[in-house]
């Protein structure tokens, strides 16, 4: 966890602290209203995946499986690293800090040797700091999954244009391609009408991080030990990397889309119609895209602007503190 290990004040740590209960309370009462909704968002998925069987020209996504069981697996082997990381920098930290010559005497003196009250707070507050870090890898690596979904499904729509863009096709078979896209429009707007505030929630939890560990580097000036340390230099390139991936994937859906639109200036004289020109101007105005709650596109655009908040952030903060 992030904010477990800014200790260097009161002030600061219960700011934290409190930054990061309220996104960890914001996602689990997100996922409270998506299951109430997650019969019609499934059969948005299901309504694809039919199309395709009734569609010969459009094949099922190869590897999309494989890819999305890669994906889940780096993302929370990934997490459950960072989580493990912190907990034993954590204790190798507070072992030095107190003098204690063993875990064992911690334990002691930590739950055993303390009144129940006591105990049941240390214990609770360890549990609640998983079940956050969690909730926070949930929600991300759901974001990562659906986008990578969704792009490999438009990135397979763009592979069988390939072929026939020099071949001679009539008027139904662009009808098909333009209704296959537009299908593949609706699922990218009516996905992002349920995960829109999800996005929004992710990426306001991971600049929180980002901020709040920026700051503390430049305000904590304490001694915790090596791992400690070392710890807190790998969370927060893991939270840089962790944004990054999740605007990747999601502007992976709009690079797809684009690119499908590149790729009917090269359709055959011979197969121009009425159809290819509707399909020309639906790609060129109907741009897919993943937003968070409409306020922002998530576009390779939008990973520039990010980096550049951050960097703006920083120097900010190393005016404000110099030394």
């Amino acid at each position: 966890m992030v904010v477990t290990s800014l200790q260097e004040s009161e002030t600061l740590h219960f700011k934290g602290n409190m930054g990061a209960h309220a996104c960890a309370v914001s996602i689990a009462l997100l996922y409270l209203r998506l299951a109430r909704r997650w019969r019609p968002f499934s059969l948005l998925f299901l309504r694809i995946e039919d199309a395709v069987e009734d569609d010969a020209q459009d094949a099922v996504v190869a590897g999309t499986e494989v890819r999305m069981r890669r994906v889940t697996l780096i993302v929370f082997g990934c997490a459950l690293f960072e989580h493990s990381f912190d907990r034993i920098s954590l204790v190798t930290s507070i072992m030095k800090v107190n003098h204690y010559e063993s875990l064992r005497a911690l334990l002691d003196d930590s739950l055993f040797q303390r009144p129940f009250a006591e105990a049941f707070t240390t214990a609770f507050t360890h549990a609640t700091a998983t079940i956050m870090a969690f909730l926070y890898i949930f929600n991300d690596a759901f974001v990562i999954l659906v986008s990578v979904y969704i792009s490999m499904r438009v990135e397979s729509f763009n592979g069988h244009l390939d072929p026939v863009l020099t071949k001679k096709k009539d008027v139904t078979f662009w009808e098909r391609a333009r209704r296959s896209y537009d299908d593949l429009a609706k699922l990218t707007r009516d996905a992002d009408s349920y995960i829109n505030t999800n996005i929004f929630v992710s990426f306001v939890q991971n600049f929180f991080f980002i901020c709040f560990q920026l700051l503390y580097f430049l305000r904590s000036i304490t001694d915790e030990g090596l791992l400690r340390n070392t710890f807190r230099i790998f969370s927060f390139s893991y939270v840089l990397v962790r944004t990054y991936m999740i605007s990747y994937f999601a502007a992976g859906i709009n690079d797809h889309s684009k690119l499908a639109r590149t790729k009917l200036f090269s359709v055959s004289s011979r197969s121009y119609c009425r159809e290819v020109h509707r399909f020309l101007q639906q790609a060129a105005n109907d741009e897919m895209a993943v937003t968070g709650c409409n306020f922002f596109r998530i576009t390779r655009a939008f990973i520039l602007t990010v980096a550049g908040t951050i960097v703006t952030y920083e120097v900010i903060l190393l005016q404000i503190n110099p030394h």
